[in-house]
């Protein structure tokens, strides 16, 4: 039997219960994203189990959309470090809100822009990816 190529959003807490761990071979999840405010534990045991693994930063931008973005990729990049062993993708950040006050062209074309420089940034800071 052919297995799914189907993934998963991992649960946003610290550690899994079993109950979340019984979920992934009877899903047949083939990846996982797997936020940064989750333990490394949760990355390792993924790993372990076969199931590629993709780390998402918690969005910045929508909270703070004029946090510089060159600092904000240093603190990828220090964050992501524990997770390093684990996995080798990442979003460096989620996608903007759309309500009322967000959903226009600035919006979007300043997130373009915040967007372009966290990760020209991310890639000088990430070894990797030179």
């Amino acid at each position: 039997m052919a297995l799914e190529r189907s993934g998963v959003y991992g649960a946003n807490v610290p550690l899994w219960s079993e109950e979340y761990w019984d979920l992934v071979p009877r899903g047949r999840f083939r990846w996982a994203v797997v936020r940064t405010d989750t333990s490394p534990d949760v990355a390792k045991r993924l790993k372990e189990m076969g199931v590629q693994v993709i780390m998402q930063l918690p969005d910045l931008f929508n909270h703070d959309p004029w946090h510089d973005p060159n600092s904000w990729a240093r603190e990828c990049h220090a964050v992501l470090a524990p997770f390093a062993p684990h996995s080798d993708l990442v979003c460096l950040d989620n996608e903007p809100n759309l309500y009322l006050d967000g959903s226009n062209w600035w919006w979007a074309g300043e997130y373009t822009r915040w967007f372009r420089v966290v990760a020209a940034s991310f890639r000088y800071w990430d070894k990797a990816c030179h």
